[in-house]
C-alpha cells in the first residue's frame, strides 16, 4: 500500500469511529481497525505495525486532519474526546453485568444456538441510557419459535425493550439460523459489525458464523475478527440446558412444527401493522436488493428488525458525508 492510499486509509478509520460514536482510538487500535475504503487497495498489500507509526509520526496530509493527544488520535475539530471514552467504557463494564446476568437465563430456550453482543457494548462505548444489543441464531426452522420464547421471556422480567423504554433494556433486533449464519448485507459498517461481536453463549456457532462471514477482510484486510474474551463467556448451566434439550425433544415432533407457522403468522402480521410495507423484504434476496433501503426482513432464514432507522444505514451514511468533508 502506497503512502497516498495509507494515509487515506488510516484518516477513513478514524473518520468511521467518529461517526460510530466519537471513538478516538490509539495507535494499535488504528492498526487493528485499518479499513480499505471502497476496496481502493488489493488483498495483497500489507504493511507494518512500524510503517503505520512513521505515517503518523510524519504525515503533514494527516496532521492536518487529526489530532494526537495522550496517545490518542481522534478527528482536528473536535474537542478531546478521551474523558468521554473512558466514561463510556466505565459504564460499559457495569452494563456487561446486567447483560451477562439476565442472558444466563436463555440457555432454557430451545433451538438456541448462539447469543452474542453487539453495538456499543461489545467495544466499550455505551453511553449510560444505551439498550443492550444481541444477535441471535437458532436452529433453521424454529427462528420463530426462539424469537416468540425470547421476547415472551423478557416482557415477563421487565428487561425487554419498548419504544422509549430504552436503559439497559435487551434489544434483540437481529436473528439469523445456523443454516443461513452469513451476514446477507455486506457493507463497511456491517463488517465492523461482525468483527465486534462478543459470543456470550454457543461459542462453537460462533466459530462457524466467523468462518462463513471471512467477506469481513475485504474492508478490514489487517483485523478481521476480534480475539475470543473467554471471560465473557457464560458458563453453561446443566439444568438449564437440560430444560432446552427437553423442550426440544418435545417440539421435534408436528405440534412443534405447526407452532411455528403459528408464531410465524403471529409475528409477521404484528410488524406489519406497524410499519412501512416498502421497506420489508421476506427473503434473503430481496433484502440485498433493498440494502440501501431500511432494513427490514422477515424470512425464514434471518430476521432483520432494524425500523423506522437502520444503524447500518445511519453509519455507512455518515461515514460517506464525513469523509468527503476531510479528503
Amino acid at each position: 500500500m502506497n503512502q497516498g492510499k495509507l494515509e487515506y486509509a488510516v484518516l477513513a478509520t478514524v473518520v468511521y469511529y467518529d461517526v460510530l460514536g466519537k471513538y478516538p482510538l490509539t495507535v494499535l487500535e488504528v492498526y487493528k481497525y485499518l479499513i480499505n475504503p471502497s476496496k481502493v487497495s488489493s488483498g495483497s498489500d500489507k504493511i507494518t505495525f512500524r510503517q503505520l507509526v512513521d505515517v503518523l509520526d510524519r504525515s503533514q496530509y494527516l496532521k492536518a486532519r487529526l489530532q494526537q493527544k495522550n496517545g490518542f488520535y481522534f478527528l482536528s475539530n473536535r474537542e478531546n474526546p478521551i474523558k468521554e471514552r473512558i466514561k463510556r467504557q466505565k459504564i460499559s463494564d457495569q452494563k456487561w453485568k446486567k447483560a451477562r446476568k439476565t442472558v444466563k437465563w436463555f440457555q432454557m430456550v430451545p433451538y438456541l444456538r448462539m447469543v452474542a453482543v453487539s453495538g456499543s457494548l461489545a467495544i466499550g462505548n455505551t453511553r449510560k441510557q444505551s439498550d443492550l444489543d444481541l444477535i441471535i441464531s437458532t436452529k433453521y426452522g424454529r427462528i420463530w419459535t426462539v424469537r416468540f420464547l425470547l421476547n415472551g421471556f423478557l416482557q415477563l422480567i421487565g428487561q425487554r425493550r419498548h419504544a422509549q423504554n430504552i436503559e439497559d433494556k435487551i434489544c434483540l433486533n437481529q436473528y439469523i439460523t445456523d443454516k443461513y449464519p452469513e451476514i446477507v448485507i455486506q457493507n463497511l459498517s456491517n463488517a465492523h459489525f461482525c468483527a465486534h461481536l462478543v459470543p456470550l453463549l454457543g461459542l462453537d456457532q460462533f466459530q462457524k458464523f466467523r468462518v462463513a462471514n471471512q467477506w469481513i477482510k475485504e474492508y478490514l484486510p489487517f483485523y478481521g475478527f476480534s480475539q475470543i474474551d473467554h471471560l465473557k463467556l457464560i458458563r453453561p448451566s446443566k439444568t438449564l440446558c437440560n430444560i432446552s434439550r427437553f423442550l426440544e425433544f418435545v417440539l421435534n415432533t408436528k405440534v412443534g412444527d405447526q407452532l411455528e407457522k403459528s408464531f410465524k403468522k403471529w409475528q409477521k402480521n404484528k410488524v406489519l401493522k406497524k410499519t412501512n410495507h416498502k421497506y420489508i423484504s421476506f427473503s434473503i434476496d430481496e433484502l440485498k436488493q433493498k440494502m440501501n433501503q431500511a432494513h427490514l426482513c422477515l424470512s425464514d432464514e434471518t430476521l432483520v428488525l432494524h425500523y423506522p432507522i437502520s444503524r447500518n444505514l445511519e453509519v455507512q451514511n455518515g461515514y460517506s458525508q464525513k469523509i468527503q468533508e476531510y479528503v
